[in-house]
């Protein structure tokens, strides 16, 4: 079975990580090209292209200039961890081993 489970909108980056395992990104080639678009982007164009609140579109647009490459755990972090929305709360993933980890 396969779960698809929307982005949230909520992140954390900031909590311990019960893990040091990481992969790669399938897309980041695709990820960096949309990046380097998204970079020269205003704010105010963000919240009207996503249909956002302006404090969010601020928000977003800071997550934008953030964005660097290669990946490490010193920028970035496994989805499952970062996101932080209703669904995710409801997963739990820092109550699950590392064994049912890698089958999600």
């Amino acid at each position: 079975m396969k779960i698809v489970i929307s982005p949230a909108k909520s992140l954390n980056y900031e909590s311990d990580l019960p893990t040091t395992k990481y992969t790669s990104p399938e897309f980041i080639e695709d990820a960096e090209k949309l990046n380097k678009i998204l970079k020269k982007k205003k704010p105010k164009a963000l919240s009207e292209l996503m249909s956002i609140s302006d404090n969010l579109a601020q928000l977003n647009w800071q997550r934008n200039q953030d964005f660097t490459t290669p990946f490490t755990p010193e920028n970035a972090r496994p989805a499952i961890y970062a996101f932080s929305g209703d669904v995710y709360q409801g997963l739990d993933a820092y109550t699950l081993t590392e064994e049912k980890i890698e089958i999600l």
